[in-house]
């Protein structure tokens, strides 16, 4: 059995468990005509369905296995106590994510396959059956068996020619070689000999098995002239050639007295590559002959015949190369006082000019240090907050004003991050401007702040790209208080919805009679006067729009509308907005589209973000072309790292009249509108926008507009996602 990558438990639903359970069992199509492996267990781990493929692969019959537990005869030993344990997390509910396991067939074979495992519950949860689907994947494990040899090869490469690349100490090199190959290959005895032309053969490394008896044993244990692989007969045998492989003792092409020496070593197969180096220019001269040849890396295997992979093979050469380029260094070492000589020339000159190089950057630093002083002497003197933050959101300069904001020493506060100096809940409000400025954008919005005393003020808050060489290497913060301004505005706020709240009952007063008369319930009134009574009303149903959204942003303001935030579709309220408008779109002959909004959710209050939906397509309706288009989409957007930073980016667009540029900000403030001219024709009351900002800042949510002044704008805003999402 297997391996467990559990689903979801699934609980049988009818008449009674049973009778599903005991269908599933007999379902002969599912079992046998499905090229996987599938086994039905019940909940004491015995088997109860077998199918063709487990037949086949194993050899034993469905008869012959049913009742008992896999552990007990198909799984190899070592896997029997771990494959009791992952059943009883599959009883009780528990999961795992992946496992294979080894069969062993009715003829001795093995099979490794890879299971996953779907769990059938009762009513009340109780597991009653385990169905496990494998595959084999034996070829696939025999080839990642030799892919990890294959890597373990050229690791070992890697090792051997990074120790040649910063030690000199040639002796460390080989018998780390050596070693490594002997554990590598498994071979019986890896050793290296040393075989100057006009010099005695030596050994200069060897490693052996820790079991190795007799003709493994040390060649130290064996020494010269009594050990034959140091006669120079055995060496010049490979002098000659580039490469020897020994397969069998028997194979053709062996030289007799290589097979001698050999045999007599009680050698199975051998691998032997010869190491060159550069001949030094007075060696060999005895011989008649000079060459590269230094010596050999040998491997034997004693304890049976061995056939050597093209791999072995090859990992062999390249470390006999390897060690040609060590012994190459080693042998620097004879002229290396001249190198030190001309290497400390070059350093001193070197030296020399990192000197001006410094004395040229501490004159630099210098200028900054005063040229930060200077400034640091202008910011100081001003009321605002001024600072620079870098791209990680750290501060890199502040002025003495964050002290008194703070109450934390000026000097102490540059390094550390925003959200370190303000408090969580400004910095999540701040962190979706943060990033826009981060991106080349200049942003300015405002913000109620908390001082360090809890005093609460609004201010009005600055971020001026940095860009240099086209990145943006950090952020201008210019924050600045209006609390006065906005003390103000609230003043004025509470007047108008005073009058406000007198002049609606005035005018619904006014408006009904107006209406009576229009609809000639007080009797009909010629052309004329028809047509009086029809512009009053008209501008009297202007004035009730006005005052209405007048007293409902002056509600939201007050903080007197308490949301009740729930979870929505992202398209059902795309789908809902445009509906709402449907009519409007249709008087003025505008199209609107909705581009896919997947599956996205929101986290807010359905009404309010309908009217903020609406305002907003309204706008863009009213100023689009006849026969155009307006656009509505919404996509995620990514404010952070974390899943609380996760949000809805919605948009509208239109190829509308468009913004001027120095209007983008003050169009959400009350009564702005980039074109008054025609504000009564096209109905407009200057508040929709800023009925939207409030509602969209109620929801921790952020809005804004791009616009070509005569080619259109869009508008955007984020709201949060679900926080389970």
């Amino acid at each position: 059995m297997s391996a467990l990558l559990p689903n979801a438990p699934m609980t049988s639903s009818g008449a009674t468990s049973q009778n599903t359970h005991e269908a599933i069992l007999d379902t002969e199509t599912l079992l046998n005509v499905a090229g996987s492996l599938i086994v039905v267990f019940d909940r004491q781990g015995k088997i109860k369905r077998f199918n063709r493929t487990c037949e086949t692969v194993t050899g034993y019959t469905e008869l012959a296995v049913q009742g008992h537990c896999v552990w007990d005869f198909l799984l190899i030993p070592e896997e029997r106590t771990a494959m009791k344990g992952i059943f009883h997390q599959l009883t009780h509910g528990q999961t795992n994510t992946y496992y294979e396991s080894t069969w062993v067939g009715k003829a001795g074979e093995t099979h490794v396959i890879a299971w996953s495992n779907t769990v059938l519950a009762n009513p009340l949860g109780r597991v009653d059956f385990i169905i496990s689907s494998g595959i084999e994947v034996t070829e696939q494990r025999r080839s990642r068996r030799q892919l990890e040899g294959q890597y373990r090869q050229s690791h070992l490469l890697v090792e051997i020619t990074q120790k040649v690349r910063e030690s000199l100490e040639l002796k460390e090199i080989l018998q780390t070689t050596v070693s490594e190959v002997q554990a590598l290959l498994g071979c019986d005895h890896v050793f290296i000999l040393q075989a100057p032309p006009n010099s005695l053969v030596h050994l200069a490394a060897e490693a052996i098995t820790d079991f190795a008896q007799g003709p493994a044993q040390s060649l130290l244990s064996r020494p010269w002239p009594a050990n034959p692989l140091l006669q120079p007969s055995y060496v010049d045998h490979y002098r000659r050639q580039s490469i020897s492989v020994i397969d069998a003792m028997d194979g053709s092409g062996v030289a007799p007295e290589i097979v001698a020496i050999l045999k007599q070593l009680a050698v199975k197969s051998e691998l032997a590559v010869p190491i060159l180096a550069h001949a030094h220019p007075d060696e060999g001269a005895e011989n008649g002959h000079k060459d590269n040849f230094w010596g050999l890396l040998i491997a034997h295997h004693c304890t049976q015949s061995r056939r050597w992979s093209p791999l072995e093979i090859d990992l062999m050469q390249q470390l006999a190369n390897q060690i040609g380029v060590a012994i190459n260094h080693a042998q620097l070492l004879e002229h290396l006082e001249d190198i030190v000589i001309e290497r400390t020339a070059k350093l001193t000159k070197t030296n020399q000019q990192l000197r001006r190089e410094m004395d040229e950057r501490l004159r630099t630093e210098s200028a900054l240090r005063r040229s930060e002083k200077q400034l640091r002497l202008i910011t100081n003197a001003l009321p605002a907050l001024v600072a620079y933050i870098d791209i990680h959101h750290r501060y890199r300069f502040n002025n003495y004003a964050y002290e008194t904001w703070y109450d934390i020493p000026y000097q102490k506060i540059k390094g550390r991050q925003v959200s370190d100096i303000v408090s969580l809940e400004v910095y999540q409000q701040m962190l979706p401007y943060l990033e826009e400025a981060l991106t080349g954008e200049k942003v300015t919005f405002e913000l109620e702040m908390i001082q360090s005393s809890g005093e609460r003020l609004w201010a009005s808050i600055s971020y001026i790209p940095d860009i240099q060489e086209g990145r943006v290497k950090g952020i201008f913060s210019l924050v600045s208080d209006i609390s006065d301004r906005k003390a103000a505005e609230h003043m004025k706020d509470e007047f108008v919805s005073v009058v406000s709240h007198e002049l609606r009952t005035t005018i619904t007063s006014v408006q009904g009679s107006l209406t009576h008369l229009a609809t000639g319930r007080l009797g009909d009134l010629n052309p004329q006067g028809q047509e009086l009574v029809d512009i009053a009303l008209k501008n009297t149903e202007r004035l009730t729009r006005l005052i209405n959204d007048v007293l409902d942003l002056e509600r939201m303001s007050s903080g007197k509308v308490r949301l009740t935030p729930v979870v929505c579709p992202v398209p059902d309220l795309l789908h809902s907005a445009a509906e709402a408008m449907g009519a409007m779109a249709n008087e003025y002959n505008i199209k609107l589209a909705i581009k896919p909004a997947d599956a996205l959710q929101v986290y807010a209050e359905p009404d309010q973000l309908m009217q903020a939906l609406t305002n907003l397509l309204s706008n863009a309706i009213k100023f689009s072309p006849k026969g155009a288009t307006v656009w509505m989409q919404a996509r995620p957007v990514d404010s952070g790292g974390e899943p609380a930073d996760k949000r809805v980016e919605f948009s509208v667009k239109d190829v509308g009249r468009g913004i001027p540029s120095d209007k983008l900000e003050t169009i959400f403030e009350r009564f702005q509108q980039v074109d008054t001219s025609d504000a009564r024709e096209r109905g407009g009351t200057g508040l929709g926008l800023a009925i939207c900002r409030e509602i969209i800042q109620q929801h921790q949510g952020r809005i804004w507009v791009k616009s070509i002044h005569g080619k259109g704008s869009t508008f955007y805003f984020t709201l949060p996602q679900p926080a389970s999402l």
